[in-house]
């Protein structure tokens, strides 16, 4: 360990009141509410360590503990956050952290992790939007207001979804809906505040910044929202087989996605 980085160590063991674990599955407002956190002066937000470990994988216990600490040292700050994409052929799948998500809160857990951010997105659909578009693009995060739409084609039956995943688009779905419900269930009764994209960022990310501040006992303050709406065009806009989406859709719980 560097100097530089012992310092940092040392003051932080005195300073840090709280150490916080972000859940959310991608493109769903994180990268937003952790910009308007990183502007608060007692609140680090690290982004998501294991984003570049896609791939590299299956790592160990004892490095998947080293790869948290490290980012935990990158700044001193009273309270520190970092995410964690918690759905399968993301972050914990066996070519990253190799972690089931019952074993990866107990790891967490055992680092001394006793507060839980989860952010979500109810309209899956919209999220696979954002998650074509940016791969088509290569552009995730916008500072400016979008003037034409990208269209893109969904793959229905084969979307991947992960690193050597795929699916038909509705059993993605549920995959979606049983990943977060058994990340609520491992949370169980540890203090969790809930982010939804729909109710708290989609309108005024600095209703989940508010949100996010009480629950970790800090007061608000008055960030700037640097980042705009990537997707902000009607879906029939942006999606080439939007009529075969539609009737796939349509005898299904998932219909009302399409709904604008």
């Amino acid at each position: 360990m560097n100097s530089k980085k012992l310092i940092k160590t040392i003051i932080n063991k005195v300073e840090r009141k709280s150490k916080i674990a972000m859940f959310h599955p991608g493109r769903c407002g994180s990268t937003v509410v952790g910009s308007l956190l990183n502007q608060h002066p007692s609140f680090y937000w690290s982004g998501e360590p294991f984003e570049k470990l896609m791939g590299k994988g299956p790592l160990d216990k004892k490095s998947i503990k080293q790869v948290i600490k490290e980012r935990e040292q990158d700044t001193i700050s009273k309270i520190y956050s970092f995410a964690t994409k918690y759905p399968k052929g993301m972050h914990l799948s066996e070519d990253c952290i190799n972690q089931s998500i019952p074993d990866y809160i107990s790891l967490l857990s055992e680092l001394d992790y006793k507060k839980f951010i989860l952010i979500t997105r109810r309209n899956h659909l919209k999220r696979v939007i954002s998650i074509l578009k940016g791969r088509q693009t290569g552009v995730w995060h916008s500072k400016v207001i979008k003037e034409k739409a990208d269209i893109i084609e969904i793959p229905i039956h084969d979307f991947e979804y992960g690193i050597n995943q795929k699916s038909s688009i509705i059993e993605y779905f549920q995959i979606m809906d049983n990943e977060t419900a058994l990340l609520k269930d491992c949370i169980g009764g540890k203090p969790l505040v809930h982010v939804e994209y729909e109710t708290d960022i989609e309108e005024d990310p600095l209703k989940a910044y508010r949100k996010i501040c009480e629950f970790v006992g800090i007061k608000s303050l008055l960030p700037e929202v640097k980042l705009k709406k990537t997707n902000p065009f009607p879906l029939k806009d942006m999606i080439s087989n939007f009529d075969e989406l539609k009737k796939y859709l349509e005898a299904t719980p998932y219909a009302w996605m399409l709904d604008e």
